[in-house]
């Protein structure tokens, strides 16, 4: 994962997902503990200027761990 391997200390200890929809794949970072952490977390991805918003999954919504992982 290209943005972990620039930003070593950010992504410490936080694993990549794939949530599938139909038509489209969303990559996902966490799981958080709370809607405030993730917040937290997109503000430092801002800083390095990484573009992200919090998103939470629908039950039953299939969500994959990366390879490499």
């Amino acid at each position: 994962m290209r943005l972990k391997t620039r930003n070593r200390e950010l992504f410490e200890g936080i694993s990549g997902y794939i949530a599938e929809e139909p038509g489209k794949a969303r990559l996902l970072i966490g799981p958080f503990r709370n809607d405030s952490e993730a917040s937290i977390f997109a503000d430092d991805l801002a800083s390095v200027h990484i573009d992200a918003f919090t998103w939470t999954n629908q039950p039953g919504q299939s969500i994959r761990k990366l390879q490499g992982e």
